[in-house]
C-alpha cells in the first residue's frame, strides 16, 4: 500500500492541526503527502509512526512506503530475488545428511538472475572465501585437462594445468573451508567425461575429508533431470545426490524487487499481487505485465489481462510440444476441464507431453499437484489447439 493511502487511513482519527504540530511539520505538508508526495525526513516519519502508536510491522510498512528507495539501498535484483525461498533452501541444505541436493527449475536462465540470486545468499551466510560458483564450460573434447585451468580460475586459482593439480588445490580448500558451499550450473552442457572426471574428484575429497564440510547444490533443468534419470557412471556428480527438488517460485515481494529494478517503477504491494496472480509467477509474461502496468497504470485488471493475453508470445509453450494429434486431443482436455495432475519425479524426465509442457513452465506445483499457472497461459493453450483444427 502508498504511503499516501497508508497515511489517511491512520490519520483518520486525528485532526491534521494535531498531527502537524506533533512532529514539527506545517499542515499543508500532511495534505501534500496525503496526495502523493514522498517526506523526505525520515526521522519524522518515525514520530509519526510512534503519534499513530504502530506496531513494528505496520511502522516498518509505513517508513517503506515513505522512503522506497531505502528499502532496496545499496542492493540489486541479485541481492534480493527470492531469498526468503533461497534461505530456507539453504537452512534444508545445511540440516541434511550428506549436505548434497538437486535443484530444477523450468524458469528460462536469461529472463532473471537466478542463480547469481541464490549465489548471493549463501554468500551472505557462509564465510567469506568460502561459497564457489562453478560453471564447467561446454566442449566435447577427450582431454579432460583441457577445461581444469578455467574450472581452477572460478575457484579464483590462475595456476592449474590439469586434473591432478585442481584436486590437490581443491582438498586444501575445502580443507581449510568451514564448510565449503558449491553451486554447480550448467552442468548439462559440460561433456560426460568431464562431468565424471569432476565427481571423482570430488568424491575423492569428500572421502578424505568428510562429507559434511562441503555443501553441494547442482542447478539445472531439463537436460539435467533426463541424465539423472539415466544409468550414471559410478563417479558422476549426478548419484550423489539422492532427490530432485523444483525450485523456485516467485511471490508478491520478488514482483515488487523485479518491477523496481528491471523496470524502474515501485509497485504497490496491491498491484504486485495482481501482477503475480495474473502472470502465474512466469518470467516473460511478468515483465511483460510490469512493463504494462507502467505504460499504462490506469488500465483495469481486466482490460490489462486482455492486452497481455493478446500481445504475448507464449504460443511456442505449447505448439512445441504437440507431437501428434493424440498429444492435441490429450491437451484439449485438460484445459477444458481445467484438470490438475499429481506431481512425479517421473513427470521431469520421461518426454511425456504432461513432462514437455512442465519444462515448458506452463505449470505451477501446489500441493503436490500440477495446475495451469494462470488463466493467460491456459487460454493461449486453447487458441493453439483451436488453430490445430481450424
Amino acid at each position: 500500500m502508498s504511503f499516501a493511502k497508508l497515511l489517511t487511513k491512520y490519520k483518520r482519527p486525528f485532526r491534521v492541526k494535531a498531527i502537524a504540530d506533533e512532529i514539527g511539520v506545517r499542515r499543508e505538508t500532511i495534505w501534500h503527502w496525503v496526495n502523493g508526495k514522498l517526506p523526505q525526513d525520515i526521522k519524522t516519519i518515525e514520530l509519526l509512526a510512534n503519534f499513530f502508536k504502530l506496531n513494528k510491522q505496520e511502522s516498518e510498512e509505513f517508513i517503506t512506503a515513505a522512503f522506497p528507495d531505502e528499502k532496496y539501498k545499496k542492493k540489486d535484483l541479485e541481492d534480493v530475488l527470492l531469498s526468503k525461498d533461497f534461505q530456507a533452501g539453504l537452512d534444508e541444505l545445511s540440516n541434511s545428511n550428506p549436505p548434497y541436493k538437486i535443484w530444477l527449475t523450468p524458469i528460462n536462465w536469461k529472463s532473471l538472475p537466478f542463480a547469481n540470486a541464490l549465489y548471493n545468499q549463501a554468500r551472505k551466510r557462509y564465510p567469506l572465501g568460502n561459497t564457489v560458483h562453478l560453471q564447467p564450460p561446454a566442449g566435447f573434447s577427450e582431454d579432460i585437462n583441457e577445461y581444469f585451468p578455467e574450472l581452477g580460475k572460478q575457484f579464483g586459482w590462475n595456476n592449474i594445468q590439469n586434473s591432478h593439480q585442481f584436486e590437490i588445490k581443491l582438498k586444501e580448500k575445502v580443507q581449510e573451508s568451514t564448510p565449503l558451499f558449491l553451486l554447480i550450473s550448467r552442468l548439462e552442457r559440460c561433456s560426460p567425461n568431464l562431468e565424471s572426471a569432476l565427481g571423482k574428484i570430488i568424491r575423492s575429497t569428500m572421502d578424505e575429508i568428510g562429507s559434511s564440510k562441503l555443501h553441494l547444490i547442482l542447478w539445472g533443468s531439463k537436460k539435467l533431470a533426463q541424465l539423472k534419470s539415466e544409468p550414471l557412471d559410478e563417479h558422476s556428480l549426478l548419484s550423489m545426490c539422492e532427490d530432485f527438488e523444483s525450485k523456485p517460485e516467485l511471490g508478491i515481494e520478488d514482483v515488487e524487487a523485479i518491477s523496481y529494478f528491471q523496470k524502474n517503477l515501485d509497485l504497490e504491494t496491491e498491484d504486485a499481487n495482481e501482477i503475480l496472480r495474473i502472470c502465474g509467477g512466469h518470467p516473460e509474461l511478468l515483465l511483460e505485465s510490469i512493463k504494462l502496468k507502467k505504460n499504462n497504470p490506469n488500465l483495469s485488471w481486466e482490460e490489462h489481462s486482455k492486452i497481455l493475453l493478446d500481445t504475448s508470445n507464449l504460443w511456442q509453450l505449447f505448439s512445441s510440444v504437440i507431437k501428434s494429434s493424440g498429444d492435441r486431443d490429450k491437451l484439449s482436455k485438460w484445459l477444458k476441464h481445467n484438470q490438475k495432475h499429481k506431481m512425479s519425479t517421473g513427470i521431469l524426465y520421461n518426454n511425456t507431453l504432461l513432462c514437455r509442457l512442465y519444462w515448458n513452465n506452463v505449470f505451477k506445483i501446489e500441493e503436490g499437484m500440477l495446475g495451469w499457472r494462470c488463466e493467460i497461459i491456459r487460454e493461449v493453450g486453447k487458441q493453439v489447439v483451436n488453430s490445430y483444427s481450424n
